[in-house]
């Protein structure tokens, strides 16, 4: 079997069976589907109810991955990937928009002609968070972790962008992840995968849009403690990838948890039917946490000369100009519009 298909998200029983419908459409079968039930009590049973008839549909390509005691995104995915019989996994949520019949067909193609232990798309977020970023990284070059640390520094801190090789997913089974109020990004994951890897590629274009919704509970002092746990990580496997990670973690602090705190929206219909964006802000003393965060890594970063002494900091680009605006003026920018 070449792609295990794992849905972190499954809170909602309609989108569950819009998504098991459209899969069925797939022009290709050479997969299988792992649905980690991650709602309340109630959701989960929803859930469960209609599975039989696609059990009959799917035999054993479809499996359910059900955590009675510990509901995290990141314990979920461990558990899929303890189970996952495809070459490949690929994160793929049920509360996608929408499927299109040769998704399953474009991944098994890419992880094919690409023989890397992480592939990683272009990701573009959709919902509540608007994104299509531009390429951080050369596309279609195959890179040896082992040799060049550039990725670490510059790859998508999402789960839900990478097509991971089944050697390397064994490999990160029996890691513990302290942190379980976590999101679908599960950031600490992606890096902890990017460690054991041996090698990556860097594809410019995106395969599926992913749904970020406004609901997604964002922790700034959570965010931090996972890096915490990753830089603990090069600790204990020797990697001498500091500056890679530190720069990655100032990159994701200041500028996309800036960003999906401050640039919420979401698009809904009215009962004359008729599109309006509404602009939702996160909550203003959650910002104001943030804010007291950021204020303390930089000035982390500021005692230790991280920012004259790593080469990412450096360099001549638009992500470093921005992380090198003081917050005042960073909250009224554009940031992910800049990024684009």
């Amino acid at each position: 079997m070449k792609l295990s298909l794992i849905s972190l998200e499954t809170k909602n029983v309609e989108n569950v069976k819009n998504y098991l419908d459209s899969l069925l459409e797939q022009n290709s079968v050479d997969f299988e589907i792992i649905l980690c039930l991650n709602g309340k009590e109630s959701e989960n049973k929803q859930v469960l109810n209609i599975l039989p008839k696609y059990y009959e549909l799917f035999g054993n390509r479809l499996v359910v991955v059900y955590n009675s005691k510990i509901n995290s995104y990141q314990h979920n995915l461990l558990s899929a990937f303890r189970i996952m019989r495809g070459d490949y996994a690929v994160t793929f949520n049920s509360d996608i928009s929408s499927i299109k019949y040769n998704y399953v067909e474009k991944m098994i193609e890419a992880s094919s002609s690409n023989d890397v232990e992480i592939l990683e798309f272009k990701p573009r977020l959709t919902g509540s968070i608007s994104w299509k970023p531009l390429a951080r990284i050369v596309e279609r070059e195959k890179i040896d972790l082992t040799k060049n640390p550039l990725p670490f520094a510059y790859v998508y801190p999402f789960i839900f962008n990478k097509i991971i090789k089944k050697s390397v997913a064994q490999r990160v089974l029996k890691y513990k992840t302290k942190n379980l109020n976590d999101t679908k990004m599960s950031v600490e994951i992606n890096y902890i995968l990017m460690l054991e890897a041996k090698s990556y590629t860097y594809l410019d274009y995106r395969i599926f849009r992913e749904n970020f919704p406004s609901d997604m509970w964002l922790s700034s002092k959570k965010s931090l403690n996972m890096f915490e746990d990753i830089e603990k990580y090069l600790v204990i496997s020797n990697r001498k990838l500091f500056e890679e990670i530190r720069y990655a973690k100032y990159y994701f602090i200041k500028l996309l948890m800036t960003a999906f705190l401050k640039e919420t929206n979401f698009t809904y219909k009215n009962i004359f039917k008729t599109k309006d964006d509404i602009s939702e802000k996160r909550g203003l003393i959650t910002f104001q946490k943030h804010v007291e965060i950021l204020g303390k890594l930089e000035s982390i970063y500021k005692t230790e000369n991280y920012f004259l002494t790593n080469p990412y900091f450096l360099r001549n680009n638009e992500e470093v100009t921005l992380m090198s605006m003081p917050i005042s003026k960073l909250k009224n920018t554009k940031i992910l519009k800049r990024l684009d």
